[in-house]
C-alpha cells in the first residue's frame, strides 16, 4: 500500500524590520553649537555595558495538524484491484472447484477505523462426477467490514468480517439439458469458504501494507533538513516524536481526517545544529480533536547585521528638529543586551557625536510590532555614558528618536506565505496530490538580545491540508 499524504516539509522563512519615520516640515533656525564641552556628569561613571554572547530559550514543541482528504473514487478504484487480485485464486470446498468473481464495482467507505466493503460476488461452482459435470451459478451482493488498528509501534492488524449477503440471481445448478435450483447448497459452500476469503484479506493487508517500514521512510523525510532560505543558508528540521491520527469521516465526495504531529522545529544555518539531534521512531496513538490549526514554533537567530543594514538604509539622512534644535542621523547600529534593546546612533548638527537610546521591548500581538517601553536616551563618548542633553529628553526630537526603537514586522505575513506558496508548489502534483498551507498569523512568544542577534521563538499557527486524488498504485496488487 503506497501514501503520498505524507509531505510535511514546511518552511520558515527570514523576518526584516522596517520602521518608517516622518521628519518635521517646519524649519526653525538651527544652532551649531559643539555641545560636547557642556557635559557635566556627576558620581560615579558608567560605562556602555557588554552585550552577552549567546542566550538560550526554553523551546516549545510544535503541533503539525495536517487535515487530508482522500478522493473517494481513487479509494474505490484502488480498493477494486485489490480485491480482483484476492479473488484471482481458485479454491476447493467440500470437493468443488470454487470461482469467484467480482461482477460490478465495490463501493468503499471508511467509518472511523472499520472499512465497509460492499459489491456483487459471482459463484460458480463445479464437480466432476461418473456421468456428468456439475455446475452451479449464482450473484450474491456481499457486504464486509474490516476493523482496522495500529498499536503504539506502528504495526498495522485488521480483523474481516462477513456482515451480509444477499443472492442477487440464485444459484442454479445444470446437469446437461437440467437446471435444480440449490440455493441451501450454495449458502453451505458461501459458509464454508467465506473464512478463507475473510482469511485472504486481512492476509493480504498484513504482507502489503508495511506500515512500520513505510513510517521509517516518512519520518526520514520529515528529518531531513529543509533548504528555506538558500542565500543564508538557513534549514529547517523537524524532530518527531508523537505521531496521533483521528479515525475517518465521509462525505459525497472524499473521505477525511485528520493527521498530527509533535516534536521539535529546529532553524539554523550551522549544519553541526541540524545533525546533533537524534531522529528518534515516533510512538503511535489514535485521537479524537476538532482543532485544524497547526502551531510551529521556531527558534530563530535575527542577525543584527542584517538590521543595521535596514534600519540605516530607511533612517540615515533623516533630520529631526524643534526650538533651534536639529539632529541628523549618519548610522545607527543595534545592541542587544538580555532583555534590553539598544541603538548606537551617529548624530550631527546641535549635537555631534553619539547617542545611546535602550529600553525593553513587548511584542504587541494586535499591531505585530515590537513596542519598546522605558526608553532612555544618553550621550555616549569613548564607551562612557552621560546624561542626555535636556532638548532630547522631551518634545518632538525625543519622540522621533523614540520611534527608532518601534519595530514592526507584521507586513511579513505575505512575504512567510510567498515564499511557503513556492516551496509547496515544487512539490504538489496535480494528478495525485494537493498542498496548502495558510499562514494565519505571527507571533513571538519569548526573546533575548546578545551581541550580535536576536534570540526569538517565532510562533506561526498555520492551517495545513492536503488533498489526495490517487493513493496507491494499482499494479502493487498484481
Amino acid at each position: 500500500m503506497k501514501t503520498y499524504i505524507f509531505y510535511f516539509q514546511l518552511l520558515i522563512s527570514i523576518f526584516c524590520f522596517v520602521a518608517t519615520l516622518s521628519s518635521c516640515s517646519k524649519k526653525d533656525k538651527v544652532r551649531t553649537t559643539n555641545v560636547i564641552e557642556e557635559i557635566t556628569d556627576e558620581g560615579e561613571i558608567e560605562y556602555l555595558e557588554d552585550s552577552p554572547t549567546s542566550s538560550k530559550l526554553l523551546m516549545k514543541n510544535s503541533i503539525l495538524r495536517l487535515n487530508y482528504k482522500l478522493n473517494k473514487d481513487a479509494i474505490n478504484n484502488t480498493f477494486n484491484s485489490m480485491i480482483d487480485s484476492l479473488l484471482a485464486n481458485d479454491m476447493e470446498v467440500e470437493g468443488m472447484d470454487i470461482i469467484l468473481r467480482k461482477k460490478g464495482n465495490a463501493t468503499i467507505e471508511f467509518e472511523g477505523k472499520n472499512v465497509l466493503v460492499n459489491f456483487p460476488l459471482s459463484i460458480i461452482a463445479s464437480k466432476e462426477t461418473f456421468l456428468k459435470t456439475i455446475k452451479a451459478e449464482g450473484i450474491i451482493d456481499l457486504s464486509l467490514v474490516t476493523a482496522l488498528d495500529i498499536d503504539d509501534a506502528w504495526n498495522m492488524s485488521s480483523e474481516t468480517s462477513l456482515v451480509d449477503y444477499q443472492w442477487v440471481e440464485k444459484p442454479v445448478a445444470k446437469m446437461g439439458m437440467f437446471s435444480l435450483p440449490i440455493e441451501s447448497i450454495m449458502n453451505v459452500v458461501i459458509d464454508k469458504s467465506k473464512d478463507r476469503i475473510i482469511d485472504q484479506i486481512d492476509r493480504s493487508i498484513r504482507e502489503e501494507v508495511d506500515l512500520r517500514q513505510k513510517m521509517t521512510e516518512v519520518i526520514a523525510g520529515i528529518a531531513k533538513p529543509f533548504l528555506i532560505d538558500e542565500k543564508s543558508g538557513t534549514k529547517l528540521k523537524i524532530v518527531a516524536d508523537t505521531f496521533m491520527m483521528t479515525g475517518a469521516l465521509n462525505n459525497q465526495e472524499w473521505t477525511t481526517g485528520k493527521i498530527q504531529v509533535t516534536g521539535q522545529s529546529i532553524v539554523s544555518q550551522d549544519e553541526s545544529d541540524l545533525t546533533k539531534s537524534e531522529t528518534k521512531f515516533p510512538s503511535f496513538s489514535w485521537y479524537e480533536d476538532d482543532k485544524e490549526i497547526s502551531d510551529l514554533y521556531i527558534n530563530t537567530l535575527f542577525e543584527f547585521k542584517k538590521i543595521n543594514d535596514v534600519l540605516n538604509e530607511n533612517f540615515v539622512g533623516l533630520s529631526f528638529q524643534e526650538n533651534g534644535n536639529e539632529i541628523t542621523i549618519k548610522h545607527l547600529e543595534v545592541k542587544g543586551y538580555e532583555d534590553k534593546l539598544g541603538i548606537i546612533a551617529d548624530v550631527e548638527g546641535t549635537y555631534n557625536g553619539q547617542i545611546f537610546l535602550s529600553g525593553i521591548p513587548d511584542y504587541n500581538k494586535k499591531k505585530k510590532a515590537f513596542t519598546t517601553r522605558d526608553i532612555e536616551i544618553k550621550l555616549l563618548t569613548k564607551n562612557i555614558l552621560h546624561k542626555a542633553l535636556a532638548w532630547m529628553l522631551k518634545g518632538r526630537i525625543k519622540s522621533e528618536l523614540d520611534k527608532m526603537l518601534q519595530i514592526s514586522f507584521g507586513d511579513y505575513l505575505k512575504v512567510i506565505q510567498s515564499m511557503i506558496d513556492e516551496r509547496i508548489g515544487a512539490i504538489n502534483d496535480a494528478d495525485k496530490i494537493i498542498i496548502s498551507a495558510q499562514v494565519q498569523d505571527l507571533d513571538l512568544t519569548k526573546f533575548s538580545f546578545t551581541e550580535e542577534n536576536i534570540n526569538a521563538i517565532v510562533h506561526i499557527p498555520l492551517h495545513l491540508a492536503v488533498s489526495v486524488k490517487n493513493i496507491f498504485n494499482a499494479s502493487d496488487f498484481k
